[in-house]
């Protein structure tokens, strides 16, 4: 395949070229004009979200709503076949139930609202007969190195911490890279039999928080006690951690590792007609070596 891809020099954009050693690749920089020659567009660059809350407004809309918006009108001018905005899970803010396609938006960050509206201009144009625009929001992807919350509780491990939010059963749904590089894939080879739209994307089977914790405790070769504290105790210990600008244990982190993020994909699986070939544990056992340091 020949590909056009945003984003070469992120985690997404560096393991899809490294997975595909065959598709030949034209790498957009930022400082280049938008030029597309290539068949299939993957629009991986962006403004990702910031735990820190430093970085301003005005660089999410124009890292991740102007951007797309250019890429899709020369997609539109051009002969390319296939469009895939690789969007998130967060444009529907904060949820607590599963997460399906049609969810509505609740306090929505800056980062969710940017992807949203980009999203939302994509399918504000005609899309020609001939070609195909996907929208895959993705939940948290993994692969080689930790991201996100996975690298917030390799942290919380290093510290020698028991694991005191044994008494949350909740689950989260990760997506494996070589999952997500499965399902780009198969919309570039039967993008004709597919149609445009937006699709939830994760790994199949959500993962309890905990196995995730017992997983990478063995991997880093740390000793973890599980205990089991009264959620109102919790809730106080977190509280005061965030008066103290403590590191992870602040309100922020506690929303974070106690909440249900799970996301349905039964529209993504019925329109590819397969299963997804990585299983959440299975890959967790497979990564966590890689992990270590």
């Amino acid at each position: 395949m020949n590909i056009f891809i945003s984003g070469s020099g992120g985690f997404v954009g560096k393991n899809i070229m490294k997975l595909n050693p065959k598709s030949e690749f034209y790498c957009y920089n930022r400082k280049d004009n938008i030029k597309i020659n290539q068949d299939f567009i993957f629009h991986f660059a962006g403004l990702a979200h910031d735990i820190s809350g430093k970085k301003k407004d005005d660089l999410y809309i124009r890292s991740n709503t102007d951007l797309t918006i250019n890429i899709f009108n020369e997609f539109l001018k051009s002969s390319a076949k296939v469009f895939v905005f690789l969007s998130t899970i967060k444009v529907l803010g904060q949820q607590e139930n599963i997460i399906f396609e049609n969810s509505i938006p609740k306090h929505q960050s800056i980062y969710g609202l940017s992807k949203f509206n980009a999203e939302q201009y994509l399918f504000s144009k005609k899309i020609p007969s001939d070609k195909k625009v996907y929208v895959l929001r993705s939940s948290l992807i993994y692969g080689e190195e930790p991201k996100g919350n996975l690298k917030l509780l390799k942290k919380y491990i290093n510290f020698n911490l028991p694991w005191i939010l044994s008494s949350f059963d909740n689950k989260i749904s990760l997506l494996d890279i070589r999952n997500l590089n499965f399902i780009l894939n198969k919309l570039c080879k039967s993008y004709k039999n597919i149609p445009s739209g937006i699709y939830n994307v994760s790994d199949d089977n959500p993962i309890k928080v905990k196995e995730l914790v017992r997983c990478l405790a063995l991997a880093m070769e740390k000793k973890i006690f599980f205990c089991k504290i009264k959620k109102s105790y919790l809730n106080l210990i977190f509280s005061i951690g965030n008066t103290l600008k403590l590191p992870i244990v602040n309100n922020s982190s506690f929303y974070k590792l106690t909440k249900n993020t799970i996301v349905n994909i039964s529209k993504i699986k019925k329109e590819l007609n397969t299963k997804l070939p990585y299983n959440t544990e299975n890959s967790i056992n497979y990564y966590y070596r890689k992990w270590i340091t």
